[in-house]
Formats: C-alpha cells, sequence, structure tokens
C-alpha cells in the first residue's frame, strides 16, 4: 500500500467539454507498477496485458495477478489473498473513526475544490464509468462507485453504502474456494 498515492487524481490529461470525455490518462503516480508492466510501459509483461485486455483494461489487480504466478489455480490464490488485504485495510479504516477513510482520502484527491457541475475532473471519469458504456444508462447499484439520488443525479460518496459493501466482499471471499 506505501507504493498506492491516494493523494494524487487517478485520472488526470482530460479532454472534453459538457461532460463529453474526448481523452484522459491513468496516473503513473497512482499505482506506479500497473503503468511499469502495461503495454506502454518500461517494462512490458504480456501476462499483465493480457489479464487487463480480459477486462477490457478494468483491472489492474487482475493483470498484476496474472503477471505474478504462473498458473491459474495460483492466480486465483493470489487474488483471493490481494482482495483479502485491500478489504481488510479498508475495514480497519472505517473502525478507527478518528481518521478519514481511505475512500474519504480518494475521493477529496479526485475531485476539484468547489466543483460544480460539467466540470472534468478524474471524478468526472468515474461518473461516467458508473453509466452503461452502451445505453449510458446508471449500472445496477452493486456496480457503482459512486452515490445517485432517485433522479439519477450524482451525489457523492456514500460511506454506507461502502461499509456494506466490504461486509459482502469479506463474506464473498470467507467462502472464495480458494480461501
Amino acid at each position: 500500500m506505501d507504493r498506492l498515492n491516494l493523494l494524487e487524481p487517478f485520472f488526470v490529461n482530460i479532454t472534453g467539454r459538457d461532460r463529453y470525455i474526448f481523452g484522459y490518462d491513468v496516473n503513473n503516480k497512482v499505482v506506479p507498477f500497473v503503468i511499469e508492466m502495461g503495454q506502454d510501459g518500461p517494462n512490458p509483461i504480456q501476462r499483465f496485458i493480457n489479464g487487463e485486455v480480459a477486462t477490457n483494461g478494468d483491472s489492474g489487480l487482475v493483470g498484476l495477478v496474472a503477471a505474478s504466478a504462473p498458473i491459474v489455480e495460483k492466480q486465483a490464490q493470489l487474488y483471493t489473498s490481494l482482495a483479502k488485504a485491500i478489504i481488510d485495510i479498508h475495514q480497519k479504516r472505517f473502525i478507527n473513526s478518528d481518521r478519514p477513510t481511505l475512500l474519504e482520502t480518494w475521493y477529496k484527491a479526485q475531485s476539484k475544490p468547489n466543483r460544480k457541475n460539467n466540470v472534468m475532473d478524474s471524478l468526472a471519469i468515474f461518473e461516467i464509468h458508473d453509466h452503461d458504456r452502451e445505453t449510458s444508462e446508471l449500472r445496477p447499484e452493486n456496480e457503482r462507485l459512486l452515490k445517485y439520488n432517485e433522479n439519477n443525479e450524482f451525489e457523492g460518496l456514500d460511506l454506507e453504502l461502502w461499509r456494506g459493501r466490504i461486509k459482502q466482499l469479506q463474506n464473498e471471499l470467507i467462502s472464495a474456494p480458494f480461501n
């Protein structure tokens, strides 16, 4: 976790207008090992690249596991172990209420100060990813990162939703075959 920089926006060099994104880059300061092993990185690893392709570029963790373990069974064990560690870290920060949670720290870094509607920042990219690529409809609640009201308007970060999700993920990992 020391190499992860939660104080930086995940997406940078965003171009677009009025919520129409034309382009963006993943911030190489946030997860540098993902950039290093990627297709255009200084140390590309084909198994990592294949893992990224399998998730349509959506999970560096899948790529990292694919690059780190030689066979599928070992990859599943490693993925389960990493997922448990990530969930445990989040859970500990939720319990320790005198500090902001990792999600709160991350959220603050994604948005520009005094954010207004139609601003082009890293958070806008996450809002876009909460919508189906083909229909532009909001994804089901269990697939979203952020909170929306009954009119499907963005409202922000919902820590209660994430407390419940973290519990759900912990329970799923307990019953994982590679536990």
